[in-house]
């Protein structure tokens, strides 16, 4: 009977085992196929907004507005960039083929965005940087729907929960999550700010 007992338990924990490895996969696996799809979207859009400015500048339409969106733009996506490749750096990860173990550990953005129970200097710099681009691009947008769409993925306030208690931002969104998750978390907002520029420019002429 005890003999039977144990036989059940082995079982019973190596079902455990076995389902959570596959749900580690399949969450890995959708993460890097989210990545690769936001990175090719990316440089799409960037393709689709270089050859669109130089036809404005070739016909003499580049307004001032246009020149400084798009300067406001490059340098914060730039500054996303070098996150993504410190995370990246910090964890030893060339590409994201390396260990899923490591894509998932939370340690690295956790030491990027905070100190113990406060932001870290990082995690200040990223309030910050964020909340001026916002600031700049909406000076020179007119568009109610843009400006809203705007607003929402440049939020620096805190985030109200189901029970209307405050979260801080980072927080929210950073504070014990995994390496994989964060760099498509950018790789999306990055994807996300290209197609409000390209939107802006649409409007602009």
């Amino acid at each position: 009977m005890h003999k039977i007992k144990y036989i059940l338990i082995f079982i019973c924990i190596s079902s455990c085992t076995t389902n959570t490895t596959i749900d580690f996969k399949s969450t890995y696996g959708m993460y890097s196929i989210m990545v690769n799809e936001f990175t090719i979207q990316s440089t799409q859009l960037e393709k689709e907004i270089t050859s669109t400015i130089e036809i404005l500048k070739n016909e003499e339409q580049l307004n001032l507005e246009l020149i400084e969106y798009e300067e406001y733009t490059d340098a914060y996506l730039a500054y996303i960039d070098t996150m993504i490749k410190e995370l990246q750096e910090d964890a030893n990860i060339i590409n994201l083929k390396n260990n899923q173990n490591v894509l998932a550990n939370t340690k690295y953005v956790n030491n990027l965005f905070f100190d113990n129970e406060v932001y870290s200097l990082k995690g200040r710099e990223y309030i910050k940087k964020t909340s001026e681009y916002k600031q700049n691009i909406l000076e020179l947008v007119e568009d109610k729907n843009l400006i809203e769409r705007i607003r929402i993925t440049l939020n620096t306030n805190n985030i109200f929960d189901k029970n209307k208690r405050p979260i801080k931002l980072l927080e929210y969104y950073f504070r014990d999550q995994s390496l994989i998750a964060t760099i498509a978390y950018f790789k999306n907002k990055k994807r996300q700010l290209l197609e409000y520029e390209k939107e802006f420019i649409n409007l602009s002429y």
